[in-house]
């Protein structure tokens, strides 16, 4: 089989001087993997959004137990979550990053981000 065929299948290859490493030439899976970060984090986002701002609705979770926590605020929901997906999970460690005393500045990154997803198709 010519490589030019092999390299266009999707199939790993190794070039001259590529050292025994492969790689995949796949040209879609950069703007998928992109397109899985964004749909993750706006999936986080989203699950926060209604409980900001002084009209915030309250959220009712329940964990594994079984035990319900009624709260509003988007750091406890965001420690409550069980976030699998590594983008989503970054949003959910950045918050602690900010002291409790203070969170205007949590909010406001939190409702920057939320703007910037919102322009992302």
């Amino acid at each position: 089989m010519p490589e030019n065929v092999a390299s266009r299948s999707g199939a790993p290859t190794a070039g001259p001087g590529s050292r025994g490493k492969s790689a995949y030439q796949d040209r879609n899976k950069p703007a998928q993997i992109c397109f899985s970060n964004i749909s993750a984090a706006k999936a986080v986002a989203d699950a926060i959004r209604t409980s900001l701002g002084p009209k915030g609705m309250d959220k009712m979770i329940q964990d594994g137990k079984g035990d319900m926590t009624i709260t509003n605020d988007g750091a406890t929901i965001l420690k409550q979550m069980q976030v699998l997906h590594p983008a989503a999970r970054m949003l959910v460690y950045i918050q602690p990053s900010f002291p409790s005393h203070s969170r205007k500045p949590w909010k406001r990154v939190l409702k920057s981000l939320l703007t910037c997803l919102d322009l992302c198709n």
